[in-house]
Parts: C-alpha cells; sequence; structure tokens
C-alpha cells in the first residue's frame, strides 16, 4: 500500500506542480507557445522523480510514473489553458 501512495504523491503532485510551473515560466519569461508542452513535460518528470527520491521509491517503476507524470502534466495544462484560459 506505501507503493501505491508513493505512486499517486508522485504522479498527482508531479503534474500539478508541472502545470503550475509551466504556467508560472510562461509569464515570466516569454517562451515561445510550441515549447510549452515540452516544458510541462520535462517539469512534471523531473519533479515526478525528486518526488519519489523523497519518498524514497526511487527505482524503474519511479521514472515510469514520472514520464506518466509528465504526459499528464501535457494534458492538464493544455485543458487549463483553453478552458481557464491561463
Amino acid at each position: 500500500m506505501d507503493d501505491l501512495n508513493a505512486m499517486l504523491a508522485q504522479l498527482g503532485g508531479g503534474a500539478g506542480a508541472a502545470v503550475i510551473l509551466t504556467s508560472v515560466l510562461k509569464r515570466a519569461i516569454d517562451i515561445p507557445a510550441r515549447f510549452l508542452p515540452l516544458l510541462a513535460v520535462v517539469s512534471g518528470f523531473a519533479i515526478s522523480v525528486v518526488i519519489a527520491f523523497g519518498t524514497g521509491a526511487l527505482g524503474p517503476s519511479a521514472f515510469v510514473a514520472a514520464f506518466f507524470a509528465g504526459l499528464s502534466a501535457v494534458g492538464a495544462y493544455e485543458t487549463a489553458t483553453r478552458s481557464a484560459g491561463l
């Protein structure tokens, strides 16, 4: 059960933080719109790996979950920009 909790924290935390980080960086630095999905994937992956390291669950499954956190960050960011105008 602890592994499941760590993976859910990694997915949700990584994706959620990546959406916020991408939005903040978009406003702070003039990044072209075509690079924003790539920024969301990379930041979601990086934040998710940091969360996995912090929970002590850093292993092969953590990197797979980090990849999916990055992908879900792109979807969440695109949805937020289209619906809420962030």
